[in-house]
């Protein structure tokens, strides 16, 4: 199937909008491009304010350009990827980490979109191993 790349977003956006509704004055955040976009548009209104985790400052997409962590000191976030393990130091960014979820939607078979959520509480700025490089 041609489309299966495009199906299911909707059903994945409703299942992120559901844990949004349920984290009051939780923000969307993601490290993934496509992952953000999707759920920035599927998850709405609940993913208004969707921001990038983006310690090191670069300027790799337009979310990376238009969203910032600054002035979210002890936000919550809820944050979603593909991979199963949060990336490096984002932990220690947080003052409590939970798993809050593994979502699957089968699209095709064969083919599913699988995602991990987690619940980020008390954001306390990007580790300092991880800021921008000099230039």
């Amino acid at each position: 199937d041609y489309y299966k790349r495009v199906q299911g977003w909707d059903v994945l956006g409703a299942k992120v909008a559901q844990l949004l509704r349920e984290n009051p004055g939780t923000l969307l955040l993601s490290h993934e491009r496509d992952t953000i976009s999707e759920m920035a548009y599927y998850a709405r209104p609940w993913s208004a304010g969707a921001v990038w985790w983006n310690p090191q400052g670069l300027i790799t997409s337009h979310y990376a350009l238009v969203t910032k962590m600054q002035g979210k000191g002890n936000q919550d976030f809820i944050f979603i990827s593909r991979e199963a393990t949060l990336p490096v130091d984002m932990a220690e960014s947080f003052l409590a980490v939970r798993r809050l979820a593994d979502l699957a939607v089968p699209v095709v078979p064969g083919w599913s979109l699988d995602y991990h959520v987690w619940h980020l509480q008390g954001f306390m700025g990007y580790p300092m191993k991880a800021a921008a490089p000099a230039r």
